[in-house]
């Protein structure tokens, strides 16, 4: 059965932590299911998880960046309602996604020069 090579990225509005690794799986689904439980692992090992990751979203990438499924990690468990991307927007939410960050990252160094 083919595979595809997903990556597991965690997202805000400030910042990002990229999956460089990823994992093969066989289809979108199985994505879904390892995204899920990684979160309630994230969940289990933290108890202030909900606190520490307000405003933060898992996505779901293939290999060229882009997103396949967005799960926010601010939901209660059990609530998680995976986001799936239609291919003729992935494009423009990408773009988007990173436009916010890179000002986010602006405006942290606009306040820091500000604060000197």
């Amino acid at each position: 059965m083919p595979q595809m090579r997903c990556y597991f990225h965690l997202v805000s509005y400030h910042d990002a932590i990229f999956d460089e690794t990823g994992i093969e799986v066989t289809d979108l689904e199985t994505a879904e299911a390892e995204a899920l439980k990684a979160i309630n692992e994230l969940r289990e090992d933290d108890s202030a998880a909900n606190e520490d990751w307000q405003d933060w979203q898992l996505n779901v990438t293939d290999r060229s960046g882009q997103v396949l499924l967005s799960i926010p990690l601010d939901a209660a468990p059990g609530q998680e309602s995976p986001k799936r991307f239609q291919h003729t927007t992935l494009r423009r939410t990408t773009q988007i996604h990173g436009l916010l960050i890179g000002i986010g990252a602006a405006m942290d160094h606009l306040n820091l020069l500000l604060r000197h």
